[in-house]
């Protein structure tokens, strides 16, 4: 703490020197604070660089299928913070290294469960992991669909509101807190007058005058309801107290993906449905690839 008080009083008259004009003074001034945090900023260079060679060891053994038990010791001399963030490295680099193909293989996905079973990654929602995690499995979601397979490696819930499903239908996965943006078209009125003056007597004028109403319209997005959007093997819901919407694959003309949402285009004269407030990557994915199940 002494080092500490004494650096940041170091720094404070090093400011007050270079303020007015006293350079040489200002450079002396700063000698002991750097003394002071070079050992540590040293150290912490060193870290990463572990860091980093740690989380390739891990990614390399997971690639070519070994026993991560060789990694053990080196995890283990971390604290528990500094563990945990090398793990999610770890388990980030892991995933991204799998995904250059485009699609997690049977190998892949073994490996990454070698991986979180081995370390015992915590995948609770709360956990520095969970966001890798969600990711992970997200990728599997659309793995399974793509292959004709109902994904079941997550259990959706649709207990909050019931939805008529057809014969043979299921849901794959249930968006919460999703908002549902509808085109709307507004009109306003602006009045337009001209007239003349003609002066009859003295300080007495007669004024015609005739006006033109023009209708000004304007379109945009308007949020029409917020809720959950559920995606199954043959349909699009959106379920809301307010509004609830149906839209079977086959009515659909395209879909277009958002960076946080999709958009649907159904057939005839209607306009489209945006829906936001979720991944679009993956819902996209999803709707694209949802009519392939095999039922």
């Amino acid at each position: 703490m002494k080092k500490i008080a004494i650096s940041a009083l170091c720094v404070l008259f090093s400011i007050s020197a270079f303020a007015t004009g006293s350079v040489v003074l200002g450079i002396i001034a700063l000698v002991y604070p750097i003394k002071c945090a070079l050992p540590f900023v040293l150290q912490k260079a060193r870290d990463v660089s572990a860091d980093k060679e740690l989380c390739a060891k891990t990614v390399e053994a997971i690639e070519n299928n070994k026993p991560l038990n060789f990694l053990d010791s080196e995890y283990a001399s971390k604290k528990t913070l500094e563990r945990n963030c090398t793990l999610e490295k770890s388990f980030s680099d892991i995933l991204n290294k799998s995904m250059e193909d485009g699609i997690i293989t049977d190998e892949e996905e073994a490996g990454i469960q070698n991986f979180i079973e081995h370390f015992n990654i915590d995948i609770t929602p709360s956990s520095l992991f969970y966001d890798t995690y969600d990711t992970y499995i997200k990728m599997l979601v659309i793995k399974d669909l793509l292959n004709g397979h109902l994904p079941t490696r997550i259990e959706m819930s649709t207990d909050d509101f019931f939805l008529n499903l057809e014969k043979d239908e299921s849901v794959i996965w249930c968006f919460s807190q999703c908002e549902l943006l509808e085109e709307t078209t507004h009109t306003t009125y602006v009045s337009k007058g001209r007239g003349s003056s003609v002066r009859i007597a003295k300080g007495l004028y007669l004024r015609s005058s005739s006006a033109t109403t023009t209708p000004i319209k304007s379109t945009g997005l308007e949020v029409k309801a917020t809720g959950s959007l559920v995606i199954t093997t043959k349909n699009v819901f959106f379920y809301s107290t307010k509004k609830s919407i149906k839209i079977p694959y086959k009515k659909v003309i395209s879909f277009t993906q958002y960076s946080n949402g999709i958009g649907v285009q159904k057939d005839g004269n209607s306009k489209p449905q945006i829906f936001i407030g979720i991944d679009g990557w993956f819902a996209y994915n999803l709707v694209l690839n949802a009519p392939n199940v095999e039922a």
